[in-house]
């Protein structure tokens, strides 16, 4: 599914991105240099952002809440971001079973036509943002029965350290970052 967008997508950019030498043109489709570059380099970052996001996603919520211990960065802070990035498989995981739930009734949303694919869609999502913000509630009512906030230092089963290979490996990427930014 993601393939097919970033296919799309790079053939919008192909096919409509006018600008620099003619590559090939017949009637009025013309790929151009400046067309092609941009295709590839939007579906190239896409691609990127979802593999990125995919691998993400796979890391436990604890090890989040280490990593961003191990920064030095304010539990509340650290809690906030890993929950949300914890958020996204419970959303997804809602949604499969939404939609299973309508292949069980006998709705086969991969065989409907496109207008009715988009109204099944969008009455899925609300349903879905729903439950979600349900099991959002219950937690913050559990973290409130544990005393979220009451004491400023937390104690954790375990402890990760930062060696000093990944301290030079974080200020080199942070350098790389930087001298790429500046170059572009």
């Amino acid at each position: 599914m993601i393939l097919r967008v970033v296919i799309t997508l790079m053939i919008f950019q192909i096919l409509f991105r006018q600008g620099g030498g003619t590559i090939w043109q017949f009637g009025i489709i013309k790929i151009t240099s400046l067309g092609v570059n941009y295709g590839v380099s939007s579906s190239l970052r896409l691609m990127l952002i979802v593999l990125i996001a995919g691998l993400l996603l796979d890391i436990p919520y604890y090890d989040y809440i280490l990593a961003f211990r191990s920064w030095k960065i304010p539990y509340e802070i650290s809690f906030l971001v890993a929950s949300v990035i914890h958020f996204i498989p419970i959303f997804h995981k809602q949604f499969i079973t939404s939609r299973e739930a309508l292949n069980l009734r006998g709705i086969e949303i991969s065989k409907s036509p496109f207008l009715k694919r988009l109204k099944i869609y969008s009455a899925l999502v609300f349903p879905v943002i729903a439950r979600a913000i349900s099991e959002v509630k219950y937690r913050s009512i559990s973290l409130e029965l544990r005393a979220f906030r009451l004491n400023p230092e937390r104690t954790f089963i375990y402890q990760a350290k930062l060696k000093w290979f990944d301290i030079v490996i974080q200020i080199g990427v942070c350098i790389g970052f930087g001298v790429i930014i500046l170059i572009v």
